[in-house]
């Protein structure tokens, strides 16, 4: 008899949208941030989120977990914590990559390679 598997995927991913001053975001801006924006007269203002898609067998649709927000110096979902969660109902890693990258300013250069996307595969023994 065979081992039978079934399989879950976590997705990171680090995204950044344009808000304006109708999006909901716009209240959570600091004052600073929002004086600089009359001053200058912004149309809109970079917002940056990092957020965690849970899909488990037979999902419709993903658990979608924020990880950090814009502003936001607290973690909401540590990764960590999450894969201990999953961990306690017997997923194990199977694999994890990058699936989307980007360009900007980083680590001192004018264009660096990041990760935006990163995808872990779990899978667990299927009973019976």
């Amino acid at each position: 008899m065979s081992e039978r598997w079934e399989y879950a995927s976590v997705t990171w991913v680090d995204e950044v949208r344009k808000i304006t001053k109708t999006d909901p975001e716009f209240e959570r801006l600091p004052d600073e941030v929002k004086r600089k924006w009359e001053r200058g007269d912004w149309k809109n203002y970079p917002w940056r989120a990092q957020k965690i898609h849970i899909w488990l067998p037979q999902s419709t649709e993903a658990d979608i977990r924020v990880a950090w927000e814009a502003f936001d110096d607290d973690y909401r979902v540590s990764q960590l914590d999450l894969f201990n969660e999953l961990g306690a109902d017997g997923w194990e890693i199977a694999s994890q990559g990058v699936w989307d990258s980007a360009m900007g300013s980083g680590y001192g250069r004018d264009t660096t390679s990041f990760p935006i996307r990163v995808r872990t595969l779990l899978k667990r023994r299927v009973e019976g």
